[in-house]
């Protein structure tokens, strides 16, 4: 997973968006802000994928504390996961932690915890199910395909110039920086 970057001058801040009114125009923005990501799963978003606004905060939904710092686009399905386990995950580390990257580390398709006991950051990865065998499969698979095409095109920076000239292509981009070192 990587670290959500919230921007100080959002659109959906300046322009004092609520939920659920500005709904729709919430999700535009944060598709754009999250450049087509799931904040969660690190799947690109396309025109097939069912996305909603999170609250990452559960118990803050329709109160005056929710916000945009709580708010990201994220998988139908990964949203639905997490609905009702929000208290058997506390404490819980944010999605837009600086020090995210730092305390999960990406090893193999697995997010793992840089220190041993790091309940805050475990239960990030527990309530996310970001250990879900099948997304670890398809972590994997994608990093199998793409050195594959390594061999094709004679190098990792063949498989760059491909994703950039592809960017549809791009997902999983944590494992895209520890398996290649690409940052998209």
């Amino acid at each position: 997973m990587k670290r959500i970057h919230k921007k100080p001058d959002s659109e959906v801040i300046r322009q004092q968006l609520n939920y659920p009114k500005d709904a729709q125009k919430i999700k535009e923005i944060l598709e754009t802000e999250q450049e087509c990501f799931c904040a969660y799963t690190e799947e690109r978003i396309t025109a097939g994928y069912a996305v909603d606004v999170e609250h990452f905060n559960p118990t803050l939904k329709n109160t005056p504390a929710d916000g945009y710092h709580n708010w990201f686009v994220v998988s139908h399905k990964w949203n639905n996961k997490k609905r009702t386990k929000w208290e058997n995950y506390q404490p819980i580390l944010h999605p837009a932690d600086e020090s995210l990257e730092n305390r999960i580390l990406y090893e193999e398709g697995f997010f793992i915890l840089d220190k041993v006991g790091d309940v805050p950051a475990a239960h990030l990865i527990g309530l996310l199910d970001l250990n879900n065998q099948k997304l670890i499969h398809e972590r994997q698979q994608y990093v199998k395909r793409l050195k594959g095409l390594a061999e094709v095109f004679g190098g990792n920076e063949g498989v760059f110039a491909y994703l950039t000239r592809h960017p549809e292509e791009v997902k999983f981009r944590r494992a895209l920086e520890v398996e290649f070192g690409f940052r998209f």
